[in-house]
Formats: C-alpha cells, structure tokens, sequence
C-alpha cells in the first residue's frame, strides 16, 4: 500500500498518476466536505481539522485496492464517499447520542466501512474491526495505520468466533454493527 502525504489528511497528489487520478483525489476530497455537510457533521462535529483528509485517504485507499482485494463494486469516487462515508456517517449520527460509554465493534469490517468513518469522527470510542479474510484484515491494519488511528483495533476472526468469547465477546462493546454481512437472521445472532 502507498503510503504518502502532502497535506495534514489528503492523498500526495505525487502518489498519484499526473491526469485523472490527481482530479479524481480532489474530487473525493471535495466530495468528503459535502458529504459530511449533508450529515450535519462538519467542523468539530465531524471529530476536528482532520478528519476530511482522514475519510478523503479512506476512500481513496479503498478505490485504490479494491481490484486487489474485491472490497466493493463502487468505482465511482462519489458514489464510494455516500456509500462508504455519508451513509455510516448519517446511521451513526442517528444513534450515537443513544449508544452508552462503551467500545464499538464492526463485524466483517471487509473495506472498512462503517467502523472506520465512525472511528475517525467518534476518535473518542474505541473501534474494534472483526475480518475473518487474512488479506482484508491486513488491509485494514495497513490503513489504520497510515490514517493514524490509535482508537482502532482489527481482529482477524470470524464474527461467531469473536462473539463468543467470554472475555473479549459482544458483552463487553456498547455498540455491534455490521453491513452486507450476512442475512438479517444470521447476521443478528452474530451481532
């Protein structure tokens, strides 16, 4: 994974091919700002200066290494920032203020989405990503990295598995969630 900044938050426009790539971060970027204004989540509501340029290298990454890992079936840099961004961000918004102190855990986190834009706007909650896939898992891993995230975790297991376990299982998180992981039946006994 490139790893590369010119900006405090936003792709090296140098990591990228001169042309439409460059274009293409900028559009993300801007795409990001409108997004997060739609939500009501701009400023220090959307978790301070950083966090545009944050969710910005997100979606970028997540393009970027989707061919490789078949994260999403979203190309388009747009579509990626309201599927990928303002859909999590405007569920969490809905319930955060419900949710008790607590950690949250994504289960079958995949691309990252919605534990990641949450964990970047709620830097105060701890985000456990559960990803059974060894190559996702280090994905994810080499993205919380690079976005500087000390309140994120990935767990390379299966949700069951994860769940199930007495001292680190679904008793100890405030929140569960997960997104195209299973039919809802399953995916509730997971959760």
């Amino acid at each position: 994974m490139r790893r590369s900044t010119d900006a405090p938050g936003c792709p090296s426009s140098a990591a990228a091919p001169a042309g439409t790539d460059a274009v293409a971060q900028l559009d993300v970027r801007q795409a990001v700002d409108e997004a997060l204004a739609a939500v009501g989540l701009d400023g220090d509501a959307a978790g301070g200066s950083r966090a545009p340029g944050q969710l910005a290298r997100f979606v970028a990454t997540l393009l970027r290494e989707n061919d490789r890992l078949g994260l999403t079936t979203i190309r388009d840099p747009r579509e990626a920032v309201q599927r990928h961004v303002a859909e999590p961000l405007a569920g969490w918004r809905a319930i955060a203020a419900t949710l008790p102190d607590g950690p949250i855990a994504e289960v079958g986190s995949g691309g990252g989405a919605p534990g990641l834009p949450i964990a970047i706007v709620a830097a105060e909650r701890e985000v456990t990503l559960i990803e059974a896939r060894t190559r996702r898992a280090d994905y994810l891993r080499d993205l919380v990295d690079d976005l500087g995230l000390r309140n994120v975790r990935v767990v390379e297991e299966r949700g069951e598995a994860f769940a199930a376990d007495g001292d680190e299982g679904r008793e100890r998180y405030a929140c569960a969630m997960g997104r195209a992981l299973a039919k809802l039946p399953v995916a509730l006994e997971i959760l």
